[in-house]
Order: structure tokens, then sequence, then C-alpha cells
């Protein structure tokens, strides 16, 4: 999670979240670690992993409420 961090996908953001959910799966940790060379690249394809993970739910009826993090909560 060194790398995620890096890239500034801090706790508490999608983009970190997004993180645990798919570094579960060695491809996706694999991919994230080899071929995304950038910070900026590593933080733009967790930016776009979230935004694809939340479209598809929409599409399925379901929410990404659960997903949003209370800042307020900080």
């Amino acid at each position: 999670m060194a790398l995620v961090e890096e890239c500034g996908a801090v706790e508490r953001i999608n983009e970190y979240f997004i993180a645990t959910e798919i570094f579960i799966k060695k491809d996706q940790r694999e991919m994230f670690v080899n071929y995304l060379r950038t910070p900026t690249g590593r933080f733009g394809w967790l930016k776009k992993k979230y935004e694809v993970k939340c479209q598809s739910e929409s599409e399925n009826g379901s929410s990404d409420e659960e997903y949003e993090f209370d800042l307020l909560a900080m």
C-alpha cells in the first residue's frame, strides 16, 4: 500500500478504498506495481477503477453511497 499512498491515494478517499478492494487479486496488484510507472499514472488508474465500479453498480441498480467516505467525521 506504500505505492498507493505515494501516488496520493491516502486513507479515506475513494482511490485508497478501491485499492483495498482490487488488490485482493494478484493480477491487479501486479498491474499496479509493474506496469504503471508514475505516481500520476497509478492515481489515474485507481480513479478510473473506482469510476468503473460505481458506474457498473449504478447500472445494476446498486448505490455507490456505501463507498463514499464521510470526511466530516474526521
